[in-house]
């Protein structure tokens, strides 16, 4: 199974606060500006063997934080940033059509950094269904408490960016519940967004512009997504970190959803109790032992 990652990260100048990432985008090719101005995204190419993403990711974060000194700024792994600074969305009419549905709620999404691991599709419903029961597992990413100043969860971004950002829509943007299939999971897809074109209508955005810059599989922003523009299951519930956090995470990760696609029969959770499990690893981190002892259960 092929696996890759995307990584956020925030540009920082050497007061710490936050500056457009713009410059070092324009120096590398690889590195692209985030639908905000602050932030830069690094991506990897698609690997079997772990050890390739490392040496893609490591080479990428080292040419990034080359020029970024050279341009004297600073490259930021949090998943929020530390201060209250103002920060520009990135000017795009995809960008404003999905501010007008969301509303002012989306603001929150403007401070949040996260890292996204892609899965080859190979056993999709179990893929999908794994990564779901594994979501409490995102506490072994959690490296920001703060938001705009205030220590808010272990992993703020993920408390503000599921249930501030998307609390209106949360078929949007917080865990969908386990699949009996992959055509009943895409069935959710087309209608969260009929429900996205309908949001859409009441502001006067007619469902042909809204089709113009979106389709169904990217007018969701959930921790786990089927993608149809990659040939990927997307695990994005985790914060942003440094290499090696995310790859000893990546490598443990690849292991789980490897064994659960090979079986035609998986043994999972109770839904109820992996969303229980996944606020605390939100709120407390692995200061809960119940989320500690579910990570050491599954060996990651």
């Amino acid at each position: 199974m092929k696996v890759g990652v995307e990584v956020e990260y925030w540009v920082i100048n050497c007061d710490g606060q936050l500056v457009s990432s713009k410059d070092i985008a324009e120096h590398l090719d690889f590195a692209e500006q985030e639908f905000v101005e602050p932030l830069l995204e690094i991506k990897t190419q698609p690997y079997e063997n772990v050890q390739d993403v490392r040496e893609e990711l490591n080479y990428k974060v080292s040419k990034v934080l080359e020029t970024a000194e050279s341009l004297g700024v600073k490259i930021c792994p949090l998943g929020t940033p530390l201060n209250s600074d103002k920060v520009e969305r990135l000017s795009s009419r995809r960008g404003s059509i999905q501010q007008e549905i969301i509303g002012d709620n989306l603001e929150a999404a403007k401070r949040v950094a996260g890292t996204h691991i892609h899965f080859e599709k190979e056993n999709v419903k179990n893929q999908l269904n794994i990564l779901t029961a594994l979501d409490p597992a995102l506490a072994l990413m959690n490296s920001s408490p703060y938001y705009q100043g205030e220590n808010l969860a272990s992993s703020s971004r993920n408390q503000v960016y599921r249930y501030e950002c998307y609390k209106n829509f949360p078929r949007h943007g917080q865990l969908w519940k386990y699949t009996d299939s992959i055509q009943e999971w895409e069935k959710r897809i087309e209608e969260s967004f009929e429900e996205f074109k309908a949001a859409g209508k009441h502001q006067d955005i007619s469902s042909e512009e809204i089709e113009k810059y979106f389709r169904p599989s990217n007018a969701l922003w959930t921790p786990v997504r089927l993608r149809k523009d990659f040939p990927t299951v997307e695990w994005r519930a985790l914060d942003t970190g440094k290499p090696e956090k995310i790859i000893k995470l990546l490598k443990q990760t690849k292991k789980i959803v490897e064994n659960a696609s090979r079986n035609n029969e998986i043994d999972l959770p109770e839904f109820s109790n992996v969303e229980k499990l996944s606020k605390k690893a939100i709120h407390q981190g692995l200061q809960s032992e119940e989320v500690k002892t579910l990570c050491k259960r599954v060996r990651i």
